[in-house]
C-alpha cells in the first residue's frame, strides 16, 4: 500500500512538473564574454537538476569509496563472530551428546573470538573434566577468568568438576563463593545438597532439601527419601541418648512425621535407648496416618515390659483389617513374645491365607519347638528355607 501512494505521488508531482515545463516562455543568458550563451529556462532547469544529481552521486561513490576498507573489516569481523558462534553451537551439541574431544575442538576453535570466548572456555573445561585432563581444565577455567563476569559461572562449573572428582569440600567451597556474591540459584542449591550429603552435613541436607521442594525443584518423592535418609544418621548419631533423640524428634515438622520411614527411624532410636513407650507411640501415630508394612514389623519387635497394650491396638487394627497378612504375623509374634501360645499360633497359621513368608513358617517352627513338637518344627523351618 505504501509504494502505491509514493507512486502516486511521484506521477501527481511528475504531471505537474509537465504542466509548468510546458506554460514556461523565459530563457536563461549565460555571459561569458565575449560569449553568449542563451538557453530556455526548461533547458536550464534539466541541466542544473542533472548537475545535481551527477554531483550527489559522485559524492556518494566517494564516500563509498572511502568508508570501503573499514566495510570490509567489519564483514570479515562479522563472518569470524558467525564462525565463532557456529563452533560454539556445535560444541554444545557435541557436549550433550557425550563427544568430549570434539566439544573441546569445537570450543577452543570458538575462544579464539572475544565475544565467546567466556562460554567457549567453560565448555572447553567441562569437556577436559570428563576426560580426565586436570591440567587441561585447569588451563581452559583460567582462561575464562579472562572474560568479565565470568566468575559466577566458574565456581558453579568447579563445583560440578569436584563433585564428579568426589571432593564434596571443594564443591562446597566453590557454591559459597558464588553464594557469597547473593546468588540463590536452584542449580547451585542442588550441587549444595549433593556436597551436604556427600560431607554428611545431616541438618544441612534436610534445611536445602525443603528449600528445594519448596521451590519445586525436587521431586516429592525425591525430597522426602532425602530428608529420611538424614534422619535416620542423625538418629543414629544420637544411638543411646535418649534425652537428643527426644529433642531431635520434636524437632521434627508435624508434615514430616508422617513419612513411615521417618517416623520407623525415630522409633528403632527410641527403642535402642530403651524408651519402648515412646516408641510404641511414634509408630502408632505414624501408622494412624500412613498404614506401613514396615512400622507393623517395628511394631512387633519393639521393647516394653508387657506386650498387653500393643496386643490390643493391633487386635483393635485387625477389626478393621482381618485379611492383612502383615498385622497377623507382627500379632503373632506379640502373642509369642507373651508365650501367648495359642494365640500365637491361631494368627501364624491364619496369615499363611494371605501372606505366605519365611518369617511366618521361622515362627511357627519357634513355637513348634517351645510345645515339644519336633515334627511340626522341623517341617515349618523345612518350609521358611524353600518358601
Amino acid at each position: 500500500m505504501k509504494r502505491v501512494i509514493w507512486f502516486l505521488f511521484i506521477a501527481v508531482v511528475a504531471a505537474l512538473l509537465a504542466i509548468a515545463a510546458r506554460r514556461a516562455e523565459g530563457n536563461v543568458a549565460i555571459l561569458i564574454p565575449p560569449y553568449r550563451i542563451d538557453l530556455s529556462l526548461n533547458a536550464a532547469v534539466l541541466i542544473l537538476l542533472g548537475t545535481f544529481i551527477a554531483g550527489y552521486v559522485l559524492l556518494g561513490v566517494a564516500n563509498a569509496a572511502r568508508r570501503l576498507p573499514e566495510q570490509a573489516r567489519a564483514y570479515r569481523a562479522r563472518r569470524r563472530l558467525e564462525g565463532a558462534s557456529a563452533s560454539l553451537a556445535a560444541a554444545v551439541r557435541a557436549m550433550v551428546e557425550g563427544r568430549w574431544s570434539r566439544a573441546v575442538t569445537l570450543a577452543a576453535s570458538a575462544a579464539e573470538q572475544p565475544e565467546t570466548a567466556g562460554a567457549a572456555s567453560l565448555i572447553a573445561a567441562r569437556a577436559s573434566a570428563q576426560l580426565g585432563e586436570a591440567d587441561r581444565t585447569a588451563k581452559w577455567i583460567a582462561r575464562a577468568g579472562d572474560t568479565p563476569d565470568m566468575q559466577a559461572a566458574i565456581d558453579v562449573l568447579q563445583a560440578e568438576i569436584a563433585l564428579d572428582a568426589r571432593e564434596p569440600q571443594k564443591a562446597l567451597e566453590a557454591i559459597e563463593r558464588v553464594q557469597a556474591r547473593g546468588a540463590r540459584h536452584v542449580h547451585t542449591l542442588r550441587l549444595k545438597l549433593k556436597a551436604a550429603v556427600a560431607l554428611q552435613q545431616w541438618e544441612d541436607v534436610l534445611r536445602l532439601a525443603r528449600q528445594l521442594e519448596k521451590h519445586k525443584a525436587l521431586h516429592p518423592l525425591a525430597a522426602a527419601k532425602t530428608k529420611a535418609d538424614a534422619y535416620e544418621a542423625l538418629f543414629q548419631r544420637l544411638e543411646g541418648d535418649a534425652y537428643g533423640i527426644n529433642a531431635l524428634w520434636q524437632q521434627v515438622p508435624a508434615a514430616e512425621r508422617k513419612d513411615p520411614a521417618v517416623a520407623l527411624a525415630a522409633a528403632q532410636a527410641f527403642d535402642a535407648a530403651d524408651l519402648g513407650l515412646q516408641s510404641r507411640m511414634v509408630l502408632e501415630s505414624a501408622l494412624a496416618q500412613s498404614w506401613d508394612e514396615r512400622l507393623i514389623a517395628a511394631y512387633a519387635q519393639g521393647h516394653e515390659n508387657s506386650m498387653a497394650a500393643r496386643i490390643a491396638q493391633a487386635e483393635a487394627w485387625l477389626e478393621r483389617r482381618p485379611t492383612d497378612g502383615a498385622l497377623l504375623v507382627a500379632l503373632g509374634r506379640l502373642c509369642l513374645r507373651e508365650q501367648l501360645w495359642g494365640k500365637a499360633r491361631q494368627y501364624l497359621e491364619r496369615s499363611l491365607a494371605y501372606r505366605n513368608v519365611p518369617e511366618t513358617h521361622a515362627l511357627l517352627g519357634e513355637l513348634a519347638q517351645q510345645s515339644g513338637d519336633r515334627d511340626a518344627a522341623f517341617t515349618h523351618f523345612q518350609r521358611a528355607a524353600k518358601v
